[in-house]
């Protein structure tokens, strides 16, 4: 059946129901609900009404309104396209009020069984389901002033919970009883974390507004709703207890004459599908798809320029100072020292539109890998079935014609470039002729499939600039076998050495490892600095870990050594001070702040 005879069908079937569209309620104006057995109901949704034969009367419709919205579902959210379908049918007018309204008459009944005497507990559930189900109902929250989506943007979650609290309870204090009642009996969900934390910081209690924003990060790293709330506390009180040093610095900076070519020259895809203008973990903002838009229109979409002019206006808004290296270690260049001239003219000239294309496209929207590292995944990530046609399509589509004119890819910020068909095949058709303008690639690879047979199959990479990047994460193989599941130890260790063999022969332009530091690692970061010394590598770089969803709240906390709150920090503290990590090689990326802190602190 083709939609259209579908929705002819559903139409000719409601037909014969008599609608009262144009008869209002007296009560809450809205259209009354279906005639049986030649009585009127009230609509029932309004939050006014407190008829019981209202919520009856939905219910006997339930299946009906059921049909009718699996038939919008699968024309998508086209209200054009319904009005010529469905014209003035009285159903069509009663189901949007429904929909429009069911949230009302939802949240006053979980609020009745929140104000019974029986146990709490149980209607938990039902308030998480609220404010995940009627976000989209909801306008985002004011919090941080935000005027964009982000990553992880629990926005909307927190003006419905909001709204069901307030409702709760006319007293600030009796809805702050019960958001905190909700916050512990559903721990690991942010969205009461973050609204707790900012009424708790709007009542001037800076360190346990603080405190509970930081658990909102070690469930999503990301959260730029429980990021502002760390800003605004430590900007209110900068002696808040267990924070570094490093966190009070960066916050407190003002970054007004700084500048950040990132969002004015890359392009960057993760495995959703989703587009970037930076690193996802340092600048949370989605500008795109690569199975909805086409390059031109992500790179200069509205999302786009909003964080461009954030970059212009100096407020940096969207970025995360707990995460961004060059914002933590204050080496963003001065607006006033930048002579790119592409820069300059941007600059210059305030622009949030870049008629050229983005110098640099860090390719990630495959996540296919021949491992399964906590870090990043939960479990083993292949390409499969329909996800497969979506990738040749985005590649035909998004990625090919970008690269025309591209003079830097890298491949692969999510998974392995040589693990993955999509990127294999890929990197196949990459040519003087076939790809005219690209001068570099990078290979960002987990280093076990990197073998000299691969090395020679793909020979129509050599005339390339070639920098390769390799996450390793330990220097012993028992360590390495638990951070790296499904890893090969020797077979990464000869590949390492086949590698740095490239780079001595000048192969390759650039050999790097990589090494994110946790509770199970960090003991072994000189024996790392050592062995990258020993294979001559160009840079070492260790950051920090980070959560962006494959750990669990209590098990994130448990690894990240680099907050200043857990256990064994002081322990990583000495090990920052061990002669082998002075080489000069060493980039310590986001850590750069707390390493400096570590040798003033000796």
């Amino acid at each position: 059946m083709t939609r259209r005879s579908a929705f002819a069908a559903f139409k000719a079937a409601i037909s014969v129901i008599d609608f009262p569209t144009k008869q209002a309620d007296p009560e809450c104006g809205l259209p009354q609900s279906p005639r049986v057995g030649g009585e009127v109901d009230a609509c029932g949704i309004s939050k006014h009404c407190r008829r019981p034969t209202c919520g009856d009367r939905i219910a006997s419709n339930l299946s009906l309104i059921r049909l009718f919205r699996k038939l919008l579902a699968r024309v998508g959210p086209k209200a054009r396209f319904w009005g010529t379908l469905l014209g003035d049918c009285p159903m069509f007018v009663w189901a949007k009020h429904l929909y429009k309204r069911r949230r009302f008459l939802e949240r006053d009944q979980i609020i009745s069984q929140l104000r019974k005497s029986g146990p709490r507990s149980e209607v938990v559930p039902a308030v998480v389901n609220f404010y995940h189900r009627y976000r989209d109902r909801y306008d985002p929250h004011p919090m941080g002033g935000f005027r964009i989506d982000r990553i992880s943007d629990i926005s909307r979650h927190l003006s419905a919970l909001e709204d069901l609290l307030q409702t709760f309870a006319r007293k600030r204090a009796d809805s702050l009883s019960m958001l905190e009642f909700i916050t512990s009996a559903a721990p690991s969900e942010r969205t009461p974390l973050v609204l707790l934390a900012f009424w708790l910081l709007e009542a001037n209690e800076t360190q346990t507004a603080h405190d509970l924003a930081r658990k909102a990060l070690t469930i999503d790293s990301r959260c730029m709703n429980a990021h502002w709330i760390v800003r605004e506390a430590l900007r209110q009180n900068p002696d808040i207890a267990n924070v570094d040093k490093a966190d009070v610095e960066v916050f407190a900076r003002d970054f007004t004459d700084r500048f950040c070519p990132a969002p004015f020259s890359e392009l960057i895809t993760n495995p959703t599908g989703d587009v970037h203008t930076c690193c996802p973990l340092l600048l949370p903002v989605t500008i795109g798809n690569v199975y909805q838009h086409d390059w031109q229109a992500a790179w200069n979409s509205p999302s786009s320029a909003e964080v461009r002019r954030s970059i212009h206006d100096g407020d940096f808004k969207y970025c995360s100072r707990l995460q961004c290296h060059f914002m933590r270690s204050n080496t963003l260049p001065l607006k006033s020292e930048v002579v790119d001239p592409a820069m300059r003219d941007i600059i210059d000239n305030r622009r949030t539109i870049i008629d050229t294309p983005p110098s640099v496209a860090n390719l990630g929207h495959d996540a296919t890998c021949n491992l399964s590292c906590p870090q990043c995944r939960t479990e083993l990530i292949v390409a499969k079935g329909p996800l497969v046609q979506q990738l040749k399509k985005a590649n035909e589509e998004f990625v090919k014609p970008m690269l025309k004119n591209l003079p830097h890819v890298i491949i692969t910020n999510s998974g392995d470039p040589f693990a993955s068909r999509h990127y294999r095949d890929f990197m196949k058709e990459i040519s003087q002729t076939n790809t005219p303008g690209l001068r570099e690639i990078t290979l960002l690879t987990n280093g076990v499939l990197l073998t000299p047979k691969e090395w020679a199959n793909f020979s129509n990479l050599h005339h390339l600039k070639i920098h390769i990047v390799v996450s390793i994460d330990a220097a012993r193989a028992e360590t390495y076998l638990s951070i790296r599941r499904r890893g090969d130890f020797k077979r990464l260790s000869d590949n390492l050495t086949f590698i740095s063999g490239l780079r001595l022969d000048n192969s390759v332009a650039t050999f790097q490892m990589r090494f994110a530091v946790q509770a199970e690692n960090f003991e072994q970061m000189p024996a790392f600095a050592n062995w990258a010394r020993e294979l001559d590598v160009d840079t070492v770089v260790f950051t920090q870990l980070a959560n962006c969803g494959s750990y669990s709240p209590d098990e994130f906390a448990t690894r990240s050594v680099c907050d200043a709150s857990h256990p064994r920090h002081s322990a990583l503290l000495t090990v920052f001070r061990d002669p082998a990590l002075a080489w000069a090689r060493i980039d310590f990326d986001n850590l750069e702040a707390l390493y400096r802190e570590a040798q003033h602190t000796h």
